[in-house]
């Protein structure tokens, strides 16, 4: 499988795929991890981190089965859950957190995104790291 690179609409990167994974990072400290906010449209979900919907939607075509989310600072030791992509898609909850400003004209450029918990990812393949 080729190497992609993922950016957001402001033009950050924020993902690669590589060996057939999507591989990402989340830091506590940039407030990528919504360790305070649980419910989103009404939904339950702890430990929530977002993808946008259109990397997940390529993700998903190109058939790339799992992300390896690198999680930072949240607890005593960083870790990496891998989380399979078709779970984020059947499980997660569609957001739009776009900022408006009076004229209705998008001030944030987030687009909808996809929330999850990466507590989602498979236990047998959870790594410490030091």
């Amino acid at each position: 499988m080729k190497h992609y690179q993922y950016t957001n609409p402001k033009g950050q990167e924020v993902g690669f795929v590589e060996d057939n994974m999507y591989k990402t990072v989340r830091k506590m400290n940039r407030g990528e991890i919504f360790l305070k906010k649980r419910y989103f449209n009404g939904k339950l979900i702890d430990n929530a981190i977002a993808i946008d919907i259109p990397i997940l939607e390529d993700l998903y075509k190109k058939r790339v089965p799992l992300m390896e989310a690198t999680i930072i600072g949240v607890k005593e030791h960083s870790f990496r859950k891998y989380i399979p992509i078709e779970t984020i898609m059947l499980k997660g909850e569609k957001i739009c957190f776009d900022k408006r400003n009076k004229e209705g004209c998008n001030i944030t450029g987030f687009n909808q995104q996809m929330v999850f918990s990466y507590e989602w990812g498979s236990d047998e393949m959870q790594e410490m790291l030091e």
